[in-house]
């Protein structure tokens, strides 16, 4: 029987690997899990059906020496294909010595019932690159991002191998450098999304302009270093520049002048009115008086 099953599950995955026709997810029956045949040809079919979602999206799983780590949305979609769902259980402050270090959260998965099938912990701290410059709200909002998917990984790491994908999520990957231009990510709490039109949107201009004055730079020098007006940048530049800028450092601060000192107060000198004795005037002769 292992043998069959085995083999069966070889000869699948080699159609999926030939087959390009569009997938379609048959819903589970009660109690078909407990089928292996039933299981892996659902959880083939879900693999494939996450490819072809990504090879039409405009965010690939992350690349690091050929290797494909899934971000947290691939691992939603995922979850979706087996009425599965994740959250949030808690988050508690790290402090170390009486300074804050970071966060630590804990996610849950549940099925389609509600009951708790896996939960996973993960962190975010200061002394990460990334994040040492980053606010409070951002290390909390990653510490919750990786703990989910981290608790969808390890419910769901074995379907994910099936289409050849790595099974350390690609946020748990920060930092590392990639092979796509794609940043084993740095959250952006609510960056703008691409537009329909295959361009920039108003939206991801104006979000880059204000990380620009945050950084003490300006759109005219981005246009420079792309060497692309911003009305042609496409939604992939829109996405480099923003990760570009997140990275790097802030403006240097105007360096401060030296305080002025005050003048010595000046000493006054009193003056004394002396009377200038005056010469009186000569007598004008009484010939020369004009009368």
């Amino acid at each position: 029987m292992a043998v069959k099953v085995k083999e069966r599950t070889r000869q699948m995955i080699e159609e999926t690997k030939s087959n390009t026709e569009e997938t379609k997810l048959v819903p589970l029956k009660e109690g078909a899990l407990l089928d292996p045949d039933v299981q892996t040809e659902h959880a083939i079919k879900a693999a494939k059906a996450l490819t072809a979602l990504i090879n039409n999206s405009s965010n690939p799983p992350v690349d690091i020496q050929g290797n494909k780590y899934l971000l947290f949305e691939h691992w939603q979609t995922l979850a979706r294909f087996f009425n599965l769902s994740v959250g949030s259980s808690g988050t508690e402050v790290i402090m170390r010595d009486g300074k804050f270090h970071g966060y630590d959260a804990k996610a849950v998965v549940y099925d389609v019932n509600g009951v708790i099938i896996g939960s996973a912990e993960a962190s975010c701290m200061v002394d990460e690159k990334n994040w040492k410059s980053s606010p409070e709200f951002q290390l909390k909002s990653m510490a919750q991002t990786r703990a989910n998917a981290k608790a969808l990984r390890n419910v769901l790491g074995w379907v994910a191998v099936l289409d050849g994908y790595k099974t350390t999520p690609a946020e748990e990957m920060d930092g590392v450098k990639t092979n796509n231009g794609f940043s084993a990510p740095k959250q952006t709490p609510n960056a703008p999304v691409a537009s329909a039109t295959g361009l920039a949107s108003v939206k991801q201009i104006d979000y880059i302009d204000g990380l620009c004055k945050q950084k003490g730079r300006t759109i005219v020098d981005l246009e420079a270093i792309v060497n692309k007006k911003k009305e042609s940048w496409t939604p992939k530049d829109a996405s480099a520049i923003i990760g570009k800028l997140l990275d790097a450092p802030a403006a240097p601060a105007p360096p401060q002048q030296p305080p002025v000192q005050e003048a010595p107060p000046v000493q006054t000198v009193e003056v004394i009115d002396v009377e200038t004795p005056t010469t009186p005037a000569a007598e004008i002769p009484i010939e020369d008086i004009p009368f």
